[in-house]
């Protein structure tokens, strides 16, 4: 078994220490993005470190554009319009990895881009009436949910659940009639998820084939998030009450107090998580205690790492950095880690995580996963020339094709005598 070098663990452990797993950071307001309109952000969605897309509309607009998306590259430094000559408002947005992503929104609009949000398709599916489609969510390329309302008549709603296999190109209802709607949806794998809104809080088993209440005797439900198929956290348009969580599935539900105002969204990545609204509120134990850390006013939140996030509401944007940046980018280790690049999507990850690497030079380069005792777990790209943009994964197994323990490990890339490495964090 190949051990890292003693005198390389001592440096990681005594710079970071129990920060790689959990970090502090700062929510810093960005300059505004489309000038000094009165403008109002809707949704969020980030991939990586540096791509994310914001969605929004001008209100009392006349004229294009009353409803946007923007999106920057390089982590807000600049930003770009990519949709800007639709009618209908949008609501929700999904994006899965940098090139794949859906928004959705009133009357139906489903749109779709497989290159980043240059181009938008439109998906079709049988509508019911005038639909308002809130929330998208997909757990891979081709398994997704859409969830919303319809209405019929002038007084009665009922939930829409749609639900595909190839990503959008076919979209079917669910068959069952929800009085009320659904503003919210969360899954965990291909089977299990929640859902919730007017209607209470629904769950599934089966993919969505069949949805059961799970009765909590209240409504109005606005966000859901499910951390794994046990812990789950939902939040009410309520004034004395305003976040229910259950450790058992949905099976039982518990009233968390101490959030003094109006909760919107959450966010986890493991044990650490954060809650936004009238406040930003974070959590290091999964829930179990909040520290309010922030007076910020948050409508929408999205995290691609740990370390990196995006926060909006009305017109201004908020991104989340931590002070201390991936082991990567600390020169006072690497002094010569500037010979290639690692970037890791998604970071933590419960299933693979996406290796993108770059040599720059004609030398041979081996990668391998250690961890967090300097253990050599698995050897992922052999000693062999690489030049230019590379891409691997990580399927969180060993030599032995055993599945690790859920943790921290370290992807050590070298070329000749340099070396770089970025810690990762595995959840199950």
């Amino acid at each position: 078994m190949k051990v890292i070098a003693k005198e390389y663990l001592i440096l990681l452990l005594v710079f970071y220490g129990t920060q790689l797993l959990s970090q502090s950071g700062n929510w810093i307001l960005q300059s505004p993005i489309m000038g000094n309109q009165d403008i109002s952000y809707i949704d969020v969605s980030t991939i990586g470190p540096d791509k994310v897309w914001i969605t929004g509309y001008v209100p009392g607009a006349t004229s294009n554009p009353e409803h946007f998306l923007v999106h920057s590259g390089d982590g807000g430094s600049s930003w770009t319009t990519q949709l800007s000559d639709i009618s209908y408002r949008f609501r929700g947005m999904d994006f899965i990895d940098e090139s794949t992503g859906w928004v959705v929104g009133e009357n139906g609009l489903i749109l779709k881009t497989d290159d980043g949000g240059v181009t938008w398709i439109p998906q079709m599916y049988e509508t019911r009436g005038e639909d308002y489609l809130l929330c998208v969510t997909f757990v891979n390329d081709s398994t997704g949910w859409i969830v919303g309302y319809y209405e019929y008549g002038e007084d009665a709603a009922f939930a829409i659940i749609l639900h595909t296999l190839d990503g959008g190109e076919h979209w079917n209802h669910y068959d069952g009639q929800i009085g009320g709607g659904l503003g919210s949806a969360s899954f965990i794998n291909e089977n299990t998820g929640w859902a919730v809104g007017q209607s209470g809080i629904l769950s599934t088993s089966d993919g969505g084939d069949s949805w059961n209440s799970q009765n909590t005797q209240l409504d109005g439900f606005y966000a859901v998030w499910a951390r794994d198929s046990l812990n789950i956290w939902t939040f009410l348009w309520r004034e004395d009450m305003n976040c229910l969580t259950s450790s058992d599935g949905g099976n039982t539900w518990n009233e968390i107090s101490g959030f003094n105002g109006a909760i919107y969204d959450a966010h986890f990545f493991g044990e650490t998580g954060w809650i936004v609204g009238t406040s930003i509120w974070e959590t290091e134990d999964g829930g179990v205690t909040w520290d309010e850390i922030e007076d910020i006013h948050l409508w929408a939140v999205d995290f691609s790492t740990i370390d990196i996030g995006w926060g909006i509401a009305g017109r201004d944007a908020y991104k989340y950095s931590t002070l201390t940046s991936n082991v990567a980018n600390s020169p006072s280790i690497y002094p010569n880690s500037n010979n290639f690049i690692v970037n890791t999507y998604p970071n933590p990850f419960n299933s693979s995580i996406r290796i993108i690497y770059k040599g720059n030079q004609n030398s041979k380069m081996h990668m391998e996963i250690f961890d967090i005792n300097g253990n050599q777990i698995r050897q992922i790209v052999p000693n062999e020339v690489k030049v230019g943009t590379c891409e691997t994964y990580w399927d969180g197994k060993d030599e032995g094709m055993e599945d690790v323990p859920a943790g921290i490990y370290f992807i050590q890339l070298v070329t000749g005598e340099t070396f770089e490495s970025q810690k990762i964090l595995y959840l199950k």
